[in-house]
């Protein structure tokens, strides 16, 4: 593993658990950012985040995904001093953007931005990072997934159902880990809580459809596409001690 430990990466993981949906931005000497644009639509942008000083070969790549019910959110999310522990820990930041179904939800509009399109754009960031990282001093072969929330649910519907990494001609084994915070990682579509709490299952019809759309929900799921054999990176849970942020 190309972290000292999976207990000092999780101890640096951990500081992104105190996002809280904040999106307050402020600069730093410490590292530059750099905003990209990886796709045709406006929220088809990255910030690649790097050491101000010259990168001391090339650096494993930290690509964070952010929640919001697939419906709002931004990459601000990552903020700066979390951004300075992973570059002053020896990785390079990238915070992904993509494209959001509506906010306020309107689950019955045809036309709205739905699944597959949040994971096929993160597939996409993932392929610009693949492609391009090693100008700015990072490793393309050394990545590692986190995402919060609907983000998490992103992160681990990438590696579990990679369909979408390889339409990307991604190779899977590039991606050394995965950080799931709170929650969307977890869905299974059949959960009780999703059911039980109006304002998680308005979110997920806004996204993915109801319950008729069956092949829909399925490839949404990221535990239906765990298959002996398969490689799939290890994960890393966080969650908080609330039931519904762990569903």
């Amino acid at each position: 593993m190309f972290f000292k430990s999976l207990r000092n990466f999780a101890l640096l993981a951990g500081c992104v658990c105190f996002l809280g949906g904040c999106s307050e931005e402020s600069e730093s000497p410490s590292f530059r950012k750099s905003e990209i644009r990886y796709g045709t639509d406006d929220l088809n942008r990255l910030d690649v985040c790097t050491p101000t000083a010259q990168p001391d070969g090339h650096r494993p790549v930290f690509i964070y995904v952010h929640g919001g019910g697939w419906n709002q959110g931004d990459k601000s999310e990552l903020q700066a001093w979390q951004i300075e522990e992973f570059i002053d820990n020896g990785f390079l930041c990238v915070s992904v953007n993509y494209r959001l179904s509506p906010y306020p939800v309107e689950p019955k509009r045809p036309d709205r931005v739905q699944h597959p399109r949040h994971i096929q754009d993160v597939a996409q960031a993932v392929a610009w990072v693949v492609g391009n990282i090693s100008r700015y001093g990072g490793d393309p072969t050394r990545l590692i997934l986190a995402g919060h929330s609907a983000g998490s649910h992103l992160v681990t519907l990438a590696v579990t159902n990679q369909k979408y990494l390889q339409a990307e001609n991604i190779d899977v084994e590039y991606i050394r880990g995965v950080c799931v915070l709170d929650g969307g990682g977890y869905l299974t579509m059949t959960d009780d809580v999703i059911f039980a709490n109006s304002t998680i299952l308005e979110c997920v019809y806004n996204a993915v459809g109801d319950e008729s759309n069956r092949d829909a929900w399925f490839d949404f799921a990221p535990g239906n596409h765990i298959t002996e054999g398969k490689y799939i990176p290890p994960m890393l849970l966080i969650h908080s001690d609330d039931g519904i942020r762990v569903a």
